[in-house]
């Protein structure tokens, strides 16, 4: 977890005061991972999100981190992806999905 309080800090510092703050970022399990085929870069109404498509046949979507350079269309691994969670005071948690091909 220490290796994360650096991106933590990072991601609370570009996402500004009184907006959602960072609360937590966790690497997908393997239960995840087993159950997505394929995840793959789309646009949506804000900005880029990864479509999980899943072997039991459905499709779910969570939005793409905004410090993220990947482009529509890009096949991603999601063992490098993390699951960002965010918060603020108030409101319900919303989920971002963070990626990178270098060690976080």
């Amino acid at each position: 977890m220490v290796k994360y309080k650096r991106v933590m800090k990072m991601l609370n510092n570009t996402i500004g005061k009184n907006i959602r703050r960072v609360r937590e970022i966790n690497d997908m399990n393997q239960e995840e991972v087993a159950a997505v085929e394929q995840a793959v870069v789309v646009s949506s109404e804000y900005g880029n999100s990864i479509q999980f498509t899943l072997r039991s046949g459905g499709m779910t979507y969570i939005p793409l981190d905004h410090n993220s350079d990947l482009g529509t269309g890009e096949i991603i691994d999601i063992t490098k992806a993390k699951l960002i969670c965010l918060e603020k005071s108030g409101e319900s948690d919303i989920y971002r999905v963070g990626y990178q091909e270098s060690p976080w």
